[in-house]
């Protein structure tokens, strides 16, 4: 899963594998932060329900916009 912001400057990659999972933080260009594994558990759910949120407030918005 990716994220980034509007100008797509600032992306956070996560990578969930069976043996690890990695959150990759890149700010303009450059890869800032990687965190591995037993780091990773919260900030990955963490970024499952943000993305969820996001993505129920976008629907929320159309359907009001009447799209």
């Amino acid at each position: 899963m990716q994220l980034a912001d509007n100008d797509s400057d600032t992306k956070i990659n996560v990578e969930e594998s069976a043996d690890e999972d990695i959150i990759r933080f890149d700010l303009g260009g450059t890869e800032r932060v990687t965190l591995y594994a037993e780091m990773t558990a919260l900030p990955v759910e963490a970024v499952k329900e943000q993305q969820k949120m996001i993505e129920e407030l976008q629907k929320r918005i159309e359907e009001l916009e009447g799209r």
